[in-house]
């Protein structure tokens, strides 16, 4: 366009905008009003627009079954409350604990955070992050994870999204004080928001979409027998558990040692956790459900848990120390299915 048609198009316009203006000053003051005019308007429309949009985004769950990341809360087969985001669900209410924060990253994403205000510092927490397209090891991709900048812990990205929901795992300390302070330590008070980091920082592989995934928890309550504290209630394959027996023996150096419990009757398999605790040396320790475990020097504790069959009378853990100067203690856990 050359300047002559340029003065053309201009004096159309203004003659649209204003058939009265005949000097160069009003046909310019005309076409500044129209430009006004039309910014208005496209402001104006683009609010309606958005008013639509959030009127659809608001109306399309409740008539499509929603597109957002994060899926309306539901229940488990068991009953229990979760949520599900990008494919990861979450117990918002496992085993008398509260779900206070959580996040899941778009896949390949290489960092998320999230806040939680906690009205108490007996917290858990769960950290993963999946990887459905690993082909081995070396492709896979080393994370993170900080509290309020303080380095917590990390692992590497293995396989698909959990098929049961996450339900906070992790603690400084399974007695309310040990777990307390652990989380002082990371700087997190009550009543005052705090920082979830996690962090893709090492071998991530162009290849694959690693998926990041955290949740912080409000702990269930906790008990002690002799020294030894649990929860009081669990979530175990989806089901709901709660202590009905606890035994408790102390480790003797010189011999082997047994602690055991009948079981109570029951119209489910019960869940028994056979462990040991404040191990100051080595030693075997022999389940009777699911076989040795080996605790080495630097080794304070370990155990493990499952269903055993209706017909099982007893439970019960041996100790084999491996120096005189061991001590701590053993102990067998029962639980009984509530749901």
């Amino acid at each position: 366009m050359n300047i002559d048609e340029l003065r053309q198009s201009l004096s159309a316009i203004a003659e649209e905008a204003r058939p009265d203006a005949t000097t160069p000053d009003e046909r310019i003051s005309a076409v500044d009003q129209l430009v006004t005019d039309h910014r208005r308007n496209s402001v104006v429309g683009a609010v309606a627009a958005a008013a639509v949009a959030i009127a659809a985004v608001a109306i399309a769950p409740a008539v499509l079954g929603g597109s957002d990341s994060t899926e309306p809360a539901h229940h488990t087969d068991n009953g229990l409350p979760a949520v599900v985001e990008r494919g990861t669900a979450f117990y918002t209410q496992p085993a008398g604990s509260t779900l206070i924060g959580h996040e899941v990253a778009e896949p390949g994403a290489r960092e998320i955070s999230f806040t939680f205000t906690p009205s108490t510092l007996n917290l858990s927490w769960e950290q993963e992050c999946w990887d459905p397209q690993l082909k081995g090891l070396d492709k896979g991709a080393w994370y993170s994870s900080y509290v309020n900048g303080h380095p917590l812990g990390g692992s590497t990205c293995q396989g698909p999204a959990s098929a049961d929901p996450l339900n906070g795992t992790g603690s400084f300390g399974e007695s309310p004080a040990a777990n307390e302070n652990g989380w002082q330590d990371m700087g997190v008070k009550v009543g005052e928001p705090s920082t979830f980091t996690l962090r893709l920082t090492q071998h991530a592989d162009r290849a694959v979409d690693p998926q990041l995934v955290a949740g912080v928890w409000e702990r269930g309550e906790q008990v002690q027998t002799d020294g030894v504290w649990y929860d009081r209630q669990l979530v175990y394959k989806g089901h709901s558990y709660q202590v009905v027996a606890a035994k408790v023996a102390q480790l003797d150096g010189t011999r082997a040692v047994t602690a055991g419990v009948d079981l109570p009757a029951s119209k489910h398999q019960l869940y028994v956790y056979q462990g040991a605790q404040h191990v100051t040396s080595g030693l075997q320790l022999h389940a009777d459900s699911s076989g040795v475990t080996q605790l080495g020097k630097g080794v304070t504790g370990g155990g493990s848990g499952d269903t055993v069959p209706l017909d099982r009378r007893t439970a019960q853990v041996r100790a084999h120390p491996v120096n005189p100067d061991a001590a701590g203690q053993i102990f067998v856990l029962v639980y009984e299915r509530t749901d």
